[in-house]
């Protein structure tokens, strides 16, 4: 991408303009991935759905240490002026590799076995609506962490002075142990089920977003930053760990794709694209650097309520037969 000294004002339109075109793409690839995962292995889906997270934090680990690399070998001005093209150019080959994979891969048995309805959306909006937005409550936590994790870097630069390669490494701390745990909590879910282990994680998230946060703002060093966002990974891990195989249990293979792509690309969008916005806002607005635990707890508790609801209806549905209309 041509520089603004080059192309003036059309050069970051440019750059935004691909950033949106990658984030359709991406927002379009999280239900069909997690459905292709869930229904080759139903017997097991905890665990194979949970390799969504585990890659995503694998892509969070390999940007944040870029982002380590970078800023701490890279003056400020290398690194506005041609630094920060690197990470994007070895996105590239993203696109070779995904080519590759799709040539080869077998469509599941159970979308084979299924008769898809010829319209989808239509059928998903008019009989499931209640689905979509209980899903979508589900989905919030788990996208507002996840991006208040990412925002973690900017908030110990900007309000606890921390440098930008020590900030960064925390996140990429962070970013390893979605990797590693992420896995296990599939397991763990095979066995004992994916709400109990998201119900426990959305609670914990509530009660102690903002004893972290008070803890960070008293002693802003170094290893509280690494102990916070460690905790908040643990938890992260946890929710989202079983998610998307919970996500899958929750619509029809007939209109599984659409019914994730539409719950969880709405969750992103509101409460995932705007939390760090939200927790700068807030920041401003209060002028308390605990700030950002309040929207921490409010999306873990709109989450907890979403999550009872699916519960009767997912989990136990002869109780929500029993329910009076």
């Amino acid at each position: 991408m041509p520089s603004y000294a080059t192309l003036g004002l059309l050069s970051p339109i440019l750059v935004i303009a691909a950033r949106l075109l990658q984030g359709f793409s991406v927002g379009g690839e999280f239900a069909s991935s997690t459905t292709f995962l869930v229904e080759h292995r139903p017997d097991r889906a905890g665990f194979f759905g949970s390799w969504q997270w585990s890659s995503q934090g694998l892509a969070a680990l390999v940007a944040t240490g870029f982002g380590v690399f970078l800023t701490s070998t890279l003056s400020a001005t290398d690194l506005q002026g041609w630094g920060w093209r690197i990470p994007f150019a070895f996105g590239l080959l993203i696109g070779p590799l995904g080519l590759y994979i799709r040539s080869r891969m077998e469509e599941t048995p159970e979308f084979l076995a299924a008769a898809p309805p010829r319209t989808p959306m239509l059928e998903l909006l008019s009989t499931q609506l209640d689905r979509v937005v209980l899903t979508i409550g589900a989905v919030i936590i788990s996208t507002s962490s996840q991006y208040m994790l990412a925002y973690m870097p900017t908030y110990a630069i900007r309000e606890l002075h921390l440098p930008q390669y020590l900030s960064y490494a925390a996140a990429m701390l962070a970013a390893a142990l979605q990797v590693i745990a992420v896995p296990f909590v599939g397991i763990w879910a095979d066995k004992v089920g994916q709400s109990r282990i998201m119900i426990g994680a959305a609670l914990l998230f509530f009660v102690t977003a903002y004893p972290a946060f008070a803890l960070l703002a008293a002693y802003g060093s170094l290893s509280v930053l690494i102990g916070m966002v460690c905790w908040f990974e643990v938890l992260k891990s946890c929710y989202s760990g079983a998610l998307p195989s919970y996500m899958a249990k929750i619509f029809p293979s007939a209109t599984r794709v659409s019914g994730l792509s539409i719950s969880y690309n709405i969750g992103v969008m509101l409460f995932g694209g705007f939390a760090g916005f939200i927790a700068q806002g807030l920041i401003q607005l209060t002028g308390s650097k605990l700030s950002p635990s309040y929207y921490i707890m409010a999306t873990a508790l709109l989450s907890l309520v979403s999550l009872l609801f699916l519960r009767r209806r997912i989990d136990h549905p002869q109780m929500a037969k029993r329910e009076p209309r």
